[in-house]
């Protein structure tokens, strides 16, 4: 599956308008020199949210192990159908475009037939529920709670 890019810049500058360019710039952490490992191992699992169950109603999704639940039943995805609900569920609430989707699902240079998306979300709704992944007509797709 897919994790984020994550940025962590580990530096001898220690200067506030040196942090304050790089958090600007894109970096989601900034630890000067020295450092103490075990702090970058604790910031590390922060960023990724390792141990973190992804939640969405009754709906569960473990990055850590690729394991769905809804109720604590186990669902059984493919790996197109995994990768497609763990995007949605980094952008839980976020209308997510076709284009967005495929992206990040496929590949950039995904040039298929863009069909493949609906019947993947088809199969995901049939598998997890219909009421999780809503259609915005001429927008996208989205991930929300359908108890809120």
């Amino acid at each position: 599956y897919h994790m984020p890019i994550r940025i962590i810049m580990l530096t001898a500058k220690g200067d506030i308008t040196d942090e304050i360019a790089g958090l600007t710039y894109g970096a989601d952490d900034y630890i000067r020199k020295p450092f103490e490992p075990r702090i970058l191992l604790l910031r590390i699992e922060k960023l990724f949210q390792l141990g973190k169950l992804l939640t969405c109603g009754s709906l569960t999704l473990n990055p850590d192990t690729n394991i769905v639940k809804i109720l604590q039943e186990e669902i059984k995805l493919t790996k197109k159908e995994y990768d497609l609900l763990y995007t949605f569920f980094l952008n839980q609430g976020m209308i997510l475009s076709r284009e967005q989707l495929l992206s990040s699902v496929w590949g950039m240079d995904y040039y298929g037939d863009e069909r493949t998306l609906d019947t993947h979300i088809r199969r995901l709704r049939h598998k997890i529920g219909e009421k999780y992944i809503t259609t915005h007509i001429g927008i996208g797709y989205m991930l929300e709670n359908p108890n809120e």
